[in-house]
């Protein structure tokens, strides 16, 4: 590995820690989407996707939530899976705290993760990015991922996902 490139770890999130990434996902999430949706959507989907209770389905449908760390210090968290050869894996979550983007934290945890999935057989990586987060789909593209299709969901509350769906071979 060169001298230049950023050591990160991607370290297991126990169900005990589920409370830490909600409080995790509550601090980044305003920032990160202030200028794409708007309060109340982010509202509705922090409680969609980080309630004790998503949390828990998500332990249980085979998602893997990895603390994103550099030096042992926490920089974010990354969730993925289910995991299988020959499969494509979802990358559901990927989120650095603010203070940290630009920095290299979230190209190192997908090169990170992209060799272990690598590892267990599976075949690409694919996400969901929202179509106007244009430094999102930009940095997806710098690490390898590019666009296959356009997505709109309904999530309820009288909201959608506008979406890319990105995938990157493995």
């Amino acid at each position: 590995m060169a001298s230049d490139e950023i050591q990160i770890q991607l370290t297991p999130v126990s169900r005990l820690e589920c409370t830490e990434i909600e409080a995790a996902a509550k601090r980044i999430w305003p920032e990160a989407y202030s200028s794409i949706l708007k309060p109340g959507q982010i509202e509705h989907m922090l409680e969609m996707m980080y309630s004790p209770a998503a949390l828990s389905r998500d332990f249980h449908s085979g998602i893997q939530y990895r603390w994103i760390k550099k030096a042992g210090t926490r920089k974010g968290f990354l969730a993925y899976g289910p995991v299988s050869r020959g499969s494509s894996c979802e990358l559901h979550k990927l989120y650095v705290e603010a203070e940290v983007r630009g920095q290299g934290i979230g190209k190192g945890a997908i090169e990170t993760l992209t060799h272990e999935l690598e590892k267990v057989g599976a075949k690409s990586i694919r996400l969901r990015v929202n179509r106007h987060n244009e430094t999102a789909i930009y940095f997806y593209q710098r690490v390898g991922f590019s666009i296959t299709e356009e997505d709109k969901l309904d999530i309820g509350g009288g909201f959608v996902m506008d979406d890319f769906l990105m995938e990157k071979p493995l």
